[in-house]
């Protein structure tokens, strides 16, 4: 076997891994699972001076308080959870409103403590 065709291997062998592993992670991020959830979110977060609005949220997690997440939901969770995470000094509540692929809504209080 040719050394080309030996890495040739090697790259789908670590492919087909990475695709298994992402199929056993809430957190699709990227790789090359496919996408089977579509979820709509809105934001809303409140610190000690108070609510933020929708620009101090864009700003605070590069996100639109209100919109769809095309991948898991918990992209968007680990994301708010580890910039919460990096400025804990500034502790801001975070209530996310989120219905995946259609179904009820559902409500969740980050960061989780």
């Amino acid at each position: 076997m040719s050394a080309r065709r030996a890495l040739l291997l090697l790259f789908f062998a670590a492919q087909v891994l990475a695709v298994g592993y992402g199929l056993t992670v809430p957190e699709q991020h990227f790789n090359w699972v496919p996408y089977d959830e579509l979820s709509v979110y809105e934001l809303a977060a409140a610190g000690p001076a108070g609510p933020l609005s929708e620009t101090q949220i864009y700003r605070r997690y590069l996100r639109p308080a209100r919109g769809r997440e095309n991948r898991s939901i918990h992209n968007l969770i680990h994301l708010i959870e580890c910039r919460e995470a990096a400025a804990p000094a500034d502790s801001v509540t975070v209530r996310l409103t989120y219905s995946r692929n259609g179904q009820p809504r559902q409500t969740l209080l980050l960061p989780r403590r």
